[in-house]
């Protein structure tokens, strides 16, 4: 039976939202400056000592650059003795580079996890317990809600937004290569692609180069197909053994077959092109669409402000109805439990949650925000995502393990690359992905 995997909170937040895509992207003309209303001992303690708050993250789109510019600044003005140090890890080896400075004792004071996939961060008392913090009355309640479920009870990381995976194309390309409307069904998306390769664009831009990237292009396909319809548990049954890939009882292996045929689509030399670039092309048209996340939208206007963006689901089966986008939050920005000035922190946390920087990010980086009150410009592409909603073509993967983890998630995208650069047969890949899992299941 198919599994409708839509949560209260997710319902709530799109219909609340409305906006955020539009050509014309507003700046705030509200002067920013950090609530007061926490000024207590945490103030008096940034006042009478030097103090450095360490911030990792792992976003690369200009628009969130800008704002955490902005953020950065306006802390500081108004409390001279912090330092905010922030600083940027690439989405390959984040991970990598957090479990490293928590094993030395140089963890950041501020990081993002996934409070699923993450799980060891939780079993090993890492993250702070945020339930009582005074910023969380800024935070919409359903959101709340959401992460408590994730956090047994506690909030221990909140969302900046609502995020998930979709298509992002230009429709001013679209429309010069005949294509009136965003394809829904798996046959109008491959007559597409037909129709924006013979007026020499590149249909798809690919960046594989960062490999979170075919991550995420992946994705948008097996969570609606197998996690949606099929067995929400189908990546922790593969990664425990449970299950096999050659088991293929739910359709892995046409995964893979609709992969290599738009691979055919994609632009020159995908493996050794990054994510920026690809921003670039569909920024500037010439390239017709991304197949990443709702991020995308924001990297893109940042570079060019101007481009008409569309979002849409990447269409993989024959029917329109089954064809949905993927939405959600499954963490967020945590405080890390052994931070020296957690006081300090959590003030930072009430300027970083607060309107007027919900609202900068929001139009920054093209976003749904979390925070309670913050809408949207109504002339907007996020608007389709209310559409899907409605229409109940939303998988909510707020609670699911939606890729494969640490050696395993290496593993995987290791044999996908191999499968599309020596053009491996599907058969050849299910099996060469199996024996890497069993042999990583076996050193566990």
């Amino acid at each position: 039976m198919k599994k409708i995997l839509v949560c209260l909170f997710t319902v709530v937040l799109l219909m609340s939202l409305l906006g955020g895509c539009s050509k014309e992207t507003k700046t705030s003309d509200t002067k920013v400056t950090p609530d007061k209303k926490y000024e207590d001992n945490n103030e008096k303690k940034a006042k009478e000592e030097k103090v450095t708050i360490k911030w990792l993250h792992h976003w690369g789109e200009e628009g969130v650059r800008q704002w955490l510019e902005e953020l950065e600044k306006t802390y500081e003005e108004a409390h001279p003795n912090v330092d905010i140090e922030i600083t940027a890890a690439g989405g390959d080896n984040y991970y990598t580079l957090l479990k490293t400075k928590i094993a030395s004792d140089d963890a950041p004071d501020i990081y993002d996890v996934d409070l699923i996939a993450d799980q060891e961060f939780i079993d090993n008392n890492y993250l702070s317990d945020l339930t009582d913090a005074p910023f969380i009355p800024n935070i919409q309640p359903s959101v709340i809600d959401s992460v408590k479920k994730l956090g047994n009870g506690k909030v221990l990381a909140i969302p900046l937004d609502v995020w998930g995976a979709v298509v992002t194309y230009n429709k001013d390309v679209f429309e010069e290569a005949g294509i009136s409307k965003a394809p829904t069904t798996k046959k109008e998306f491959e007559e597409a692609l037909k129709k924006l390769k013979d007026i020499g664009v590149d249909p798809i831009g690919a960046s594989y180069q960062d490999r979170w990237t075919l991550d995420w292009e992946l994705q948008n396909d097996y969570v609606v197909s197998i996690l949606g319809n099929y067995d929400e548990e189908w990546i922790k049954k593969v990664q425990n053994r449970e299950l096999k890939f050659q088991d293929d009882k739910n359709g892995f292996k046409e995964v893979l077959e609709r992969l290599k045929e738009r691979y055919q689509y994609v632009n020159r030399d995908p493996f050794g092109t990054d994510w920026n670039t690809v921003q670039d092309k569909l920024a500037t048209g010439k390239i017709g669409m991304l197949i990443n996340g709702t991020w995308t939208v924001g990297g893109v206007q940042a570079k060019n402000p101007d481009v008409n963006l569309g979002v849409m689901a990447l269409p993989v089966f024959d029917e329109p109805a089954e064809n949905k986008v993927v939405l959600g939050v499954k963490g967020g920005l945590t405080v890390h439990n052994g931070a020296k000035n957690k006081e300090v922190v959590y003030d930072f946390f009430n300027h970083i949650f607060s309107k007027s920087m919900a609202k900068i990010y929001q139009e920054k980086k093209v976003a749904l925000s979390t925070v309670e009150g913050v809408e949207l410009d109504p002339d907007s592409c996020f608007n389709t995502l209310v559409e899907y909603q409605n229409n109940g073509q939303v998988v909510d993967m707020s609670y699911l393990l939606s890729s494969f983890q640490d050696e395993f998630g290496n593993a995987f995208i290791d044999q996908i690359s191999l499968y599309l650069l020596e053009d491996m047969t599907e058969d050849a890949c299910i099996e060469a992905l199996d024996k890497e899992f069993d042999k990583i299941a076996k050193r566990q």
